[in-house]
């Protein structure tokens, strides 16, 4: 006779997977461009995982736990990762995070006898005389000089009038702080 036994054996699938999002930016004041640094933190889930990246600007990846992405604009992005296990159990997490602009912009608007004047040369100058940067007016008298470090600029404007004559405005000192944009109202003479 033989003696047999039997022993019940529960097998427990390991809970559902549970992501939390981590990231890290590479530069302390958020400033673009910026690289930022991301990990999927996962606890449970019966592997192989599967992992779907949405990093807010219209990017999509589907590698693995860790990526990095680097964004050019200024804005707020929330960045969110989907973790699928085999038994296609799920768990999504996000982050949020603002970046901003360290150059900023000078709009100027000239004007001659109170009205617009198109196709005027906006110029902007270090305080030491150095050139920064120049634009031309549009049909509303709007010039915009962008990418401006912070600092204090002197900016002006000159025009050719249609008898040939020159016409141009008095310096104007102004201060950019980061990412700000500084409106000026240049009266061109005679």
């Amino acid at each position: 006779m033989t003696d047999t036994a039997s022993k019940r054996i529960d097998v427990t699938p390991p809970p559902p997977p549970k992501v939390t999002l981590l990231y890290e930016l590479d530069n302390a004041r958020g400033e673009v461009p910026c690289t930022v640094s991301f990990h999927a933190a996962v606890q449970g889930g019966l592997p192989p995982l599967a992992y779907a990246w949405d990093f807010g600007d219209g990017t999509r990846a589907s590698d693995g736990p860790d990526q990095q992405h680097t964004y050019t604009e200024p804005g707020t992005y929330t960045v969110t990762v989907t973790v699928y296990d085999l038994n296609s159990r799920s768990d999504t997490d996000s982050v949020q995070f603002d970046l901003v602009s360290s150059k900023g912009s000078i709009k100027a608007t000239c004007l001659r006898h109170g009205l617009p004047v198109s196709g005027a040369t906006v110029m902007v100058w270090t305080e030491a005389g150095a050139a920064v940067a120049h634009a031309i007016t549009d049909s509303t008298g709007v010039g915009i000089v962008g990418g401006i470090p912070p600092g204090n600029y002197v900016v002006a404007a000159q025009v050719q009038l249609p008898d040939g004559s020159p016409s141009a405005s008095a310096p104007v000192t102004v201060t950019i702080a980061n990412g700000e944009q500084v409106s000026v109202t240049l009266n061109l003479v005679p």
